[in-house]
């Protein structure tokens, strides 16, 4: 029996080649979001970030995000940025906005009932120009 798929493995210090250069200028850091925005705040970075929803953050181990504080953190920031929420928080002002169409479900794993979630991206530059 032959097959056309070829396997291959790679040691964790390697990437896989069709990864390896557009992930090479990536940086994942493990700091709270304020010093990663201290540390990486110029006009060539781009911020991604995904905080609990408003009203879910129960559903997470550790929550301590207090959504005005980020919104204006993301809002002081020099480079562009892309925010995940369902509902946004107060302060979000001049900011782009798509709803994506597709539901997800949010589960605490505690109750065992799973909550539909609709998620929004919220961006400070305008989508359609990239």
């Amino acid at each position: 029996m032959s097959s056309d798929i070829q396997y291959y493995c790679y040691p964790r210090t390697q990437s896989p080649p069709e990864f390896a250069d557009r992930f090479a200028e990536i940086v994942v850091e493990n700091l709270d979001w304020a010093d990663v925005f201290e540390k990486y705040d110029s006009a060539e970075t781009v911020f991604y970030c995904d905080p609990p929803y408003v009203g879910y953050e129960d559903y997470y181990l550790v929550n301590t995000i207090a959504h005005e504080a980020l919104v204006d953190g993301l809002t002081g920031l020099e480079g562009d940025w892309i925010c995940s929420y369902e509902d946004l928080p107060d302060g979000f002002e001049d900011v782009y906005v798509l709803d994506r169409d597709e539901k997800r479900f949010i589960n605490n794993g505690k109750s065992g009932s799973a909550k539909d979630a609709k998620e929004r991206l919220v961006m400070n530059f305008d989508p359609e120009g990239v």
